[in-house]
């Protein structure tokens, strides 16, 4: 897709109307975006007796499920239970609309963009034209047990996943719905080897384009890795910066400073309260979710560390 169509599509979508409508978020990624920290360090606003601090929010976890229905999100109690940002970002979310929104989330720990980066029964975000001919969706398959030929396509899972989405629940609302943004944390898998890290940048701007195709036109909001990931890339940092530089409506946030879990992998309480509260902030900034920003944690820039 063109720079010129796209640039006019937004312009359409933007320009429309859309008030009324049930906003839509969608978050994507690896394990980062998956969420690795115990729900027993869930901050406290989101600590309820219940397990679910949500009123408003419709969810789907479409990794998990591929019913295409959108239901309550209840944390675990179970000690390997985990929350991730997506949750923070939601929390907020709903703070500020105080009415119905729906949020796709689409994160499988250890994928890579590069098939050849990772074990054949992972599933990738590829998109290449011959890879994808040959490749079905993943959706939500064991992929011990099924054949990974057969189900390995994340890109292609969440097309398919969000249409189903769509048939079911989001073209039935009477209001009509808005896509507002794709939130995407990833990177890590594609660090290694060298030829999946210098392919990542035009890997991750043809991805990108494919959902905007496939999905909506909508805002893409990118999270960059952490300086003390043992995965770090410098090539890949730069590829973030890049694309928020180059693409109409791709936007940063800067995770350079954020700590992480003893694994040295994966943000902790404080980098995923920081990253689910800068989302969300965002998405006030943007103008995609009517409230007022809140105070981040401080964390370094990328700038500052290097």
């Amino acid at each position: 897709m063109s720079r010129r169509i796209l640039l006019i599509l937004f312009a359409f979508v933007l320009a429309t109307p859309g008030i009324a409508q049930k906003s839509v978020f969608i978050y994507a990624g690896q394990s980062n975006a998956d969420g690795r920290e115990v729900t027993a360090n869930l901050p406290d606003y989101l600590k309820v007796a219940n397990h679910s601090p949500y009123r408003y929010l419709q969810y789907a976890d479409i990794v998990k499920q591929s019913d295409g229905t959108f239901g309550q999100r209840v944390f675990g109690t179970r000690k390997n239970d985990r929350y991730a940002f997506c949750d923070v970002t939601n929390y907020w979310i709903e703070q500020a609309l105080q009415t119905e929104f729906y949020a796709v989330k689409c994160a499988y720990g250890g994928t890579a963009l590069d098939p050849t980066a990772r074990p054949q029964k992972v599933p990738t975000w590829c998109i290449d034209d011959e890879w994808l001919a040959i490749h079905n969706a993943y959706a939500g398959q064991n992929i011990e047990t099924d054949s990974f030929k057969m189900n390995n396509s994340l890109a292609k899972g969440l097309v398919e996943r969000f249409h189903l989405l769509e048939k079911t629940t989001l073209s039935k609302l009477k209001e009509g719905y808005h896509v507002k943004a794709i939130m995407w944390m990833q990177g890590e898998s594609d660090s290694k080897p060298k030829t999946a890290e210098k392919q990542y940048y035009e890997r991750l701007k043809k991805l990108i384009n494919y959902f905007r195709a496939n999905i909506a036109p909508c805002h893409f909001i990118l999270a960059t890795m952490p300086h003390k990931s043992r995965q770090y890339s410098l090539v890949i940092e730069d590829a973030h910066f890049r694309l928020a530089h180059e693409l109409p409506y791709v936007h940063l946030i800067d995770m350079s400073g954020s700590t992480l879990l003893s694994d040295q992998l994966h943000i902790d309480a404080r980098g995923t309260d920081y990253l689910g509260k800068a989302m969300y902030n965002k998405l006030v900034e943007l103008h995609l979710v009517k409230g007022n920003p809140v105070n981040l944690p401080e964390f370094s820039t990328a700038s500052e560390l290097r």
